[in-house]
């Protein structure tokens, strides 16, 4: 639709510059607009007056406001495409909120410059930092569209999808990305990714084999091999073979003291003394509170392999289950602020568990709902297994024997399937 379609009037070239700035922001103030267009103060004041006038837009304070969207899309449809990119250049000069200035020189180029790979680059780590990896994940989209196509940043945006609770797509960028890549450290870190997204998708099988895969691949002090060792350490121990998973367990934490890194130390401690737990060799309350003491919550790391998670499952296990619960939650909220999207369904299943265990039946049925949607909307094997596993166990205390049974099958067939 163009402005004329839209409106039977006719605007001078100025007229349309101003429009044009107004319809390239999306919050535009009079200052912004001024600062974008080529006439005096008194002069835009005027132009503005007339396009209120004759209905486009309304001025409401220092706020222009179309009267219509497709007024907006007329007026930025009307210009011609060098018209747009120099507009969307000059705000990217004003503006200096980083996401908004990146978008702006992403639409003002036509093939990805230094300068614009770099600030949507930035722009992309700064929607991740505030929880919102959807929008981060666009920006390096754009960066892509625009010339900025390496592995380095195909595996970012996985991560960002997977973050964004999208493992499928995640998954079909790693496989495309690991598919141009040579062996070696940076084919090691996104083998490593895709076994991470795989546990949502399938469980624990094929991820032990992209991450002996990556390790085989990894050179020999790289940090990224002690969460490798670890997350293959709980995939072995989740799958049967607990000797394996000790093996690389305690290969983690060696590493992790060698390299003298906290972060990684934590995660590696924690794997280890949850392993010990759940064996039956008794908690390690020395390394457990190490493991807490060191976490880094910002850093990437999966949830399971979390020592703020493990705390919370011993805690249950040990009887204390109002803890868990909160503790729980807890992390359930930062997942959230955090936009985890990918793996909150973990800690979702946790706290109805912990619900059944404290014999609150009706809040883990309406707790339950939770997990069943978050599985739907995941469509992945794994957490499909969750919600059956819950349904499960809730037939099973209500006593009803036949849907018991038949739930009961049908969470033993998703568990064999996803491993």
């Amino acid at each position: 639709l163009s402005l004329h379609d839209a409106l039977p009037i006719s605007l001078d070239p100025e007229a349309h510059e101003v429009l044009l700035a107004a319809a390239c922001l999306a919050t535009s103030t009079v200052e912004l607009v001024g600062a974008a267009v080529a006439v005096d103060h008194e002069r835009l004041i005027e132009l503005l007056e007339i396009s209120e006038r004759q209905g486009i837009v309304a001025i409401e304070g220092n706020r222009i406001r179309f009267t219509h969207p497709l007024l907006a899309s007329g007026v930025y449809a009307d210009a011609s495409p060098t018209l747009r990119r120099q507009m969307h250049r000059r705000l990217a000069g004003i503006i200096d909120e980083v996401e908004v200035r990146a978008r702006h020189l992403a639409m003002a180029s036509t093939a990805g410059d230094d300068e614009t790979l770099q600030a949507l680059d930035e722009a992309a780590n700064s929607a991740h930092a505030r929880g919102a990896p959807a929008a981060a994940a666009e920006l390096l989209e754009l960066a892509i569209g625009l010339g900025g196509d390496t592995p380095g940043r195909r595996i970012q945006l996985a991560a960002l999808y997977f973050d964004a609770g999208d493992p499928a797509r995640a998954r079909t960028l790693l496989e495309r990305a690991i598919a141009r890549m040579q062996p070696g450290p940076g084919r090691a870190q996104a083998l490593y990714l895709l076994a991470v997204v795989r546990f949502i998708d399938d469980g624990y099988l094929e991820a032990s084999e992209l991450l002996r895969r990556a390790l085989d691949e990894d050179a020999p002090d790289d940090p990224v091999r002690v969460r490798m060792s670890t997350t293959l350490a709980y995939a072995l121990y989740m799958s049967g073979d607990p000797d394996s998973a000790w093996h690389h367990a305690e290969q983690g934490v060696s590493l992790a003291e060698r390299l003298g890194h906290p972060g990684l130390l934590s995660e590696a401690l924690g794997v280890r003394a949850t392993m010990q737990f759940f064996v039956g060799d008794g908690l390690d309350e020395q390394s457990l509170r190490q493991a807490l003491d060191l976490e880094d919550p910002e850093a990437f790391t999966p949830i399971m392999l979390r020592p703020s998670v493990e705390h919370a499952l011993i805690l249950a296990c040990t009887g204390d289950l109002d803890a868990s619960y909160d503790g729980m939650r807890a992390i359930e909220r930062r997942c959230k602020d955090k936009g985890e999207e990918g793996e909150l369904i973990f800690i979702e299943f946790y706290v109805v568990v912990n619900r059944i265990w404290r014999g609150d039946l009706g809040a883990a049925k309406r707790l339950s709902g939770d997990v069943t949607e978050l599985a739907e909307q995941l469509g992945a094997e794994f957490p499909t297994m969750l919600s059956l596993v819950l349904q499960a166990w809730l037939a099973v205390f209500d006593g009803a024997a036949d849907d018991a049974r038949l739930a009961v099958a049908d969470a033993i067939d998703a568990s064999n399937r996803s491993g």
